[in-house]
């Protein structure tokens, strides 16, 4: 077999696969996975991409870590203590959360804004593949 045989048939499969995934989504109308527990967030599906809004009140950008792959995204913050005069502020917590998400999105273009205590995370929807007929000459 000649290597520019098995790397078609390998991008056949390949293509295959992501078919068969989204048709499976599709028929079974996935739901993104969310755990359970009291929730500051919700998530949105707006067409053309998602948007998370969480209530994040006390930390601002530079708390917060957010992280994104092709299907989830990850959200957590830190705050460290404070010392002030006669007293102390504990870190303050916030547990974060995972959303795993039904359809691709695009990682680096992923935006994130903090204003008054609030998140909001757009995540842009990944182009669908759409079958390309083939003339024959």
């Amino acid at each position: 077999m000649s290597d520019r045989w098995v790397r078609r048939l390998w991008r056949f499969f390949e293509d295959l696969m992501e078919d068969i995934e989204e048709e499976i989504e599709r028929v079974f109308r996935y739901r993104p996975r969310i755990p359970a527990g009291p929730k500051g967030y919700e998530v949105q599906d707006l067409g053309d991409r998602f948007v998370i809004v969480a209530d994040v009140r006390g930390f601002g950008k530079d708390d917060l870590e957010i992280e994104a792959t092709t299907r989830a995204v990850r959200v957590s913050a830190k705050k460290e203590a404070l010392e002030r005069k006669d007293y102390t502020l504990y870190e303050r917590k916030f547990e974060g959360f995972y959303v795993e998400l039904p359809e691709r999105i695009v990682p680096e273009e992923v935006r994130a804004t903090v204003r008054h205590g609030v998140l909001e995370i757009i995540l842009p929807k990944a182009e669908k593949k759409e079958w390309k007929k083939i003339r024959v000459d």
